[in-house]
Order: structure tokens, then C-alpha cells, then sequence
């Protein structure tokens, strides 16, 4: 077994300088700034992302930039998985298995895309990351599984097929696959948890304080984005909360839960936590309100669709900042824990989110101001 500093000390050297540039956030203001598509992908020439550049000018294919920053993510983890032993390897392998979980999210979509819905999906089955990530999981048999029992066989190998066996495809065709993504992320975080009590000293401390925050903000999310947005029965969204941290157990999620699904108000679940995010939400929640007396009766749904969509996205947004400077704290405190790894995880694929998004801009042709609306 490694000692602290020679487990940790080795993968800081190896991460130092991508953690450098994602303090610095140098690459975002270029590319922005950036008249076309093209000269954006340039201004990555001299970053970690050079490689990017060169698969574009190989294809003139942003889908193929998208899959090279997918395959750049897993050789940063194999590296760690490698100079890692013990717990903390199979916790970094287990993290590795969310780009997997996303891999298969994007994946079923196709299938239920082609099956379900009847679309054809000949122009974006070839984009799909087919390599083994963790699992064998048989994705270009997923991709032509003509009902849902090709699809569990193509997964017979992997812990992905119990929990998909649980559903039907009657069922997935009335409710589509929220339940099913949901059943997913519930499963990964389940195995997690258990990985994260297995570890001693500053590293389950800092493991146990990063994903009992990472939770609350899925659930959070979960509560206003499918509760408040979507308008999901109580059932299903109180089915789809990780039943860890805070949120899950707190009578603020009970109360949410029991309001009548027209009149929900994620307030509530932010008044504790976010009191300033709380009542802004609440002005929304106000102003949408069919009785309020500026209301626009022949546009109400309308209105309050898009009013909820707007804070739901401010709301995640104001999440993923805390995040970020919790991470950012984690970077600047002491080097010799697993939550290093964690924060440049994060941060990693937080800049990568972000160059996917300015990248999918510049191709649509949006403006600088448009693109910074999306970036979350």
C-alpha cells in the first residue's frame, strides 16, 4: 500500500499544469471572442486540447472533436487508476463509470429515438463512442436491438442489465426513459457511497463532504427541474431522490412533495441554503401565477413556461458555482487527498461542457451573448 504523499504527491505533478489552466480559465474568452467556428478550434492549438484541433482538421467534423474530448476524459482517469491502489483506485474507476453511465444515457436515447418514436437515427449512430470504457457493454448492439429484451442481452455482462431488467417496454414507452436514467444514477451513486465509508482519514472526510453536496444538488435539481418544469407527479420524482445528504430526508422536500403539482414552489426548498436564489424563485413562482393581476390570461402557460425555464437555468447555474469554488478551495488546500482527483474531475469536465457548448455555438451561427446564456 502507498503512502499518502507518494500516492498523491505523484498525481499532483501529473495534474499540476491542467489544474493551472483551469484556475487561469484562459481558453473560454477566446474562443467567445472568436469570429467563426474555425478560428474557435484554433485557439485551442496552443492548450491541452491541441488534439482536438488536429482530429478537425482531419474531418471538418465537430461530432468527432466531441468524441476525442470523451477519449481525452478516460485516459486522464486510466492515468490516475493507474498511480492509484486500494479504495481510492476503485473509487477513481467507479467516477470513471459515470462517463460510461452517460455513454449508455445517449446511447438508449438513440434506441428509444429509433424503436419508440419511430425517428431515424442513421446520421448519430455514428457518432457514438463504441470503445469499452468499463464494462463490456455491446453499444452497437444497443444501437440495432430491434425491442428491449436486445437490448438487456447487449448488457448481459455488465451491472447495468438487473437494473434496466426492472423495466418493460410498454412501460418505457408510456413513460419514456426518466425513470430508467433515473434508476441508473440512483444505482451509481448507491455503489459509491459504500466505497466512500471503506476509506480512512482526510480522504473519506473530504470524499464524504464533496459527494453529500454533490447529492443535495442532484436532488435539488431533480426536485425543481422535473417538479417544477416538467410538473412530474410527487411519485415519481420522490422515487427518483438519491436517498443520501441532506435534501432527500428534509420536511422542506416533504412539504415541496405535497404541494398540488400546479402550485409547487421551489422556494421552499431553497430558504434554508440559498436564501437570496429563494426569493427570486419566489418572484417567479408569484409573477407566473395565473391570479396575479399583470398576468397575460391568453398566454399564461406560455409565459410561465418560459419565466420557469429561465430560473430553473439561473438556479443550476448559481449550483454549479458553489461547486466550482468548493472544488477550487479543494485545489488550494492540502495537496495529499483524494479530493484533488474529485476537483479536477470536476473542473475538467466543466471546461470541457463549456468548449463543447461555445463549439455547438459557433457552428449554429449564435452570437457571443447568446452563447454565454447557455454556458453553465
Amino acid at each position: 500500500m502507498k503512502s499518502v504523499v507518494a500516492r498523491y504527491g505523484y498525481i499532483n505533478a501529473r495534474l499540476r499544469a491542467k489544474i493551472g489552466a483551469f484556475k487561469e480559465n484562459s481558453l473560454l474568452p477566446g474562443m467567445l471572442r472568436a469570429e467563426t467556428l474555425v478560428e474557435a478550434i484554433q485557439t485551442l492549438k496552443n492548450s491541452r486540447y491541441a488534439d482536438l484541433v488536429r482530429i478537425y482538421d482531419q474531418t471538418g467534423d465537430i461530432q468527432q472533436v466531441e468524441l476525442g474530448m470523451l477519449k481525452d476524459a478516460i485516459m486522464d482517469y486510466h492515468m490516475v487508476i493507474d498511480a492509484l491502489d486500494g479504495v481510492p483506485q476503485e473509487i477513481v474507476r467507479h467516477l470513471m463509470g459515470k462517463l460510461e453511465l452517460e455513454n449508455l444515457k445517449s446511447v438508449l436515447r438513440l434506441w428509444y429515438s429509433n424503436i419508440i418514436r419511430h425517428h431515424s437515427i442513421a446520421s448519430r449512430g455514428v457518432y457514438v463512442f463504441t470503445d469499452t470504457i468499463r464494462y463490456p457493454v455491446k453499444w452497437s448492439d444497443i444501437i440495432n436491438a430491434v425491442n428491449w429484451e436486445d437490448v438487456l442481452y447487449a448488457l448481459h455482462d455488465t451491472p447495468y442489465r438487473d437494473v434496466l431488467a426492472a423495466f418493460d417496454e410498454h412501460e418505457i414507452e408510456q413513460k419514456g426513459l426518466f425513470p430508467v436514467e433515473t434508476a441508473l444514477d440512483k444505482d451509481w451513486y448507491e455503489e459509491l457511497i459504500p466505497l466512500i465509508h471503506r476509506l480512512t482519514g482526510l480522504d473519506r472526510t473530504t470524499a464524504h463532504d464533496i459527494y453529500t453536496m454533490e447529492i443535495d444538488f442532484f436532488n435539488i435539481l431533480a426536485l425543481i427541474r422535473y417538479g417544477w418544469y416538467y410538473s412530474l407527479p410527487s411519485a415519481e420524482l420522490e422515487h427518483g431522490l438519491i436517498p443520501y445528504g441532506h435534501v432527500a430526508s428534509s420536511p422542506r422536500t416533504r412539504q415541496y412533495l405535497d404541494m398540488p403539482v400546479g402550485d409547487r414552489n421551489p422556494e421552499v426548498l431553497l430558504n434554508d441554503r440559498f436564501p437570496e436564489l429563494a426569493k427570486a424563485t419566489g418572484m417567479v413562482t408569484e409573477l407566473t401565477s395565473p391570479l396575479h393581476e399583470d398576468g397575460d390570461v391568453g398566454d399564461t402557460g406560455g409565459r410561465k413556461s418560459r419565466a420557469i425555464a429561465a430560473q430553473t437555468l439561473r438556479i443550476e447555474r448559481n449550483l454549479l458555482e458553489l461547486r466550482r469554488k468548493k472544488f477550487t478551495h479543494i485545489l488550494s488546500d492540502y495537496p495529499f487527498t483524494l479530493g484533488v482527483v474529485m476537483a479536477y474531475f470536476f473542473l475538467h469536465k466543466r471546461e470541457v461542457t463549456a468548449i463543447r457548448a461555445v463549439l455547438n455555438g459557433k457552428f449554429y451561427g449564435w452570437s457571443e451573448a447568446q452563447m454565454r446564456e447557455v454556458l453553465v
